[in-house]
């Protein structure tokens, strides 16, 4: 048995017993803590304007269930319903007055409890809900190859979105430092696995390739919709181990997350692709008049219709995350 502890918070004793809301111990130490991280946009019809809103919702849930060790979470006294997170979204855009722009999202949860590694029947659950403007500026992008690996689902669940994401951070950091946009890991394998912010995808002979599960990638929101889409439609899909010489001939890649949803790749680490993804200006009002009836917005064009495949990926995509069926 120990005694009660005294504290100390930037350069202040601040009291033998801290505020949980000022200082999350448990959070701090062991980094008990999910978040989620989304786009909401004007007009969408879908609950907050945000698309597979309780898809997310329901990744956290199971990230909290996960660090408390609590299956029913009906029995923490100040975990909210689902339905919460919806109002609130809502509630801060119309404070902030971004009803009618685009804006990212992010849910952060941290546990707090009294035992440490074990398991506390009453954790407190502490929330923030971060909402501001966003600028999707959109792609192409330059990826490179990073030592980093993943981390074996043996030693924690890589389809949650735990606070425990270093390893992804130091990967981009990396990419940045010799001037790529962002960064792919491998697993310890050696096999593609996923991007430090994104899931990876690319196109060959009429096939769409992505890393599996096995090589211990995030599998996120966007990219479980696209693969249902794709496979709605009859597109040939191979989730698998692949090394990095199969990315490298693919005819199209592109990479998926929830704020900048489907981004084309330029390059990786110089090796790929043979030819410019982006079409130049003459090309782009060749195709124009042709297409006329048919084409989305001039940004969309740039970004998606270098190759046929891509853009309609982009198409089925925005099928699906408008469908209020899928929400």
């Amino acid at each position: 048995m120990t005694g009660h502890p005294c504290f100390m918070y930037n350069d202040e004793i601040i009291s033998d017993h801290p505020p949980e809301d000022t200082v999350p111990i448990q959070a701090l130490r062991y980094g008990t803590g999910c978040f989620e991280t989304m786009r909401s946009e004007a007009g969408c019809t879908v609950p907050a304007g945000v698309p597979f809103l309780f898809d997310h919702l329901h990744r956290m849930y199971d990230a909290i269930r996960y660090l408390t060790g609590i299956p029913d979470l009906q029995a923490i006294a100040n975990c909210p319903p689902k339905e919460s997170w919806v109002d609130n979204v809502k509630r801060i855009k119309s404070h902030a007055n971004l009803q009618h722009k685009l804006c990212l999202v992010r849910f952060q949860v941290w546990i707090e409890d009294q035992n440490g590694f074990y398991i506390d029947s009453e954790p407190n659950i502490h929330r923030l809900i971060e909402i501001r403007a966003f600028n999707d500026t959109g792609g192409p992008i330059d990826l490179c190859y990073v030592p980093h690996q993943t981390i074996s689902s043996k030693s924690r669940p890589a389809q949650l979105k735990l606070s425990n994401m270093l390893h992804y951070r130091d990967a981009f950091r990396t990419a940045r430092s010799i001037g790529a946009h962002d960064a792919i890991l491998q697993n310890s394998d050696g096999y593609l696995a996923e991007t430090a912010i994104a899931n990876l995808f690319w196109y060959k002979n009429g096939t769409v390739f992505t890393p599996s599960e096995e090589t211990n990638i995030l599998p996120g929101i966007t990219r479980n919709r696209l693969l249902e889409a794709f496979r709605k439609e009859g597109i040939p899909c191979s989730e698998g181990t692949y090394t990095p010489d199969a990315l490298e001939q693919a005819d199209v890649a592109w990479i998926t997350n929830s704020l900048r949803e489907i981004t084309p790749v330029r390059s990786i680490s110089g090796i790929f692709p043979r030819r410019d993804p982006v079409p130049n200006q003459k090309q782009e009002s060749s195709q124009k008049d042709a297409t006329k009836t048919k084409q989305p917005a001039a940004h969309v064009i740039k970004r998606y219709q270098h190759h046929p495949f891509l853009h309609r990926v982009y198409e089925l995509y925005q099928q699906v995350k408008y469908s209020t069926d899928v929400q």
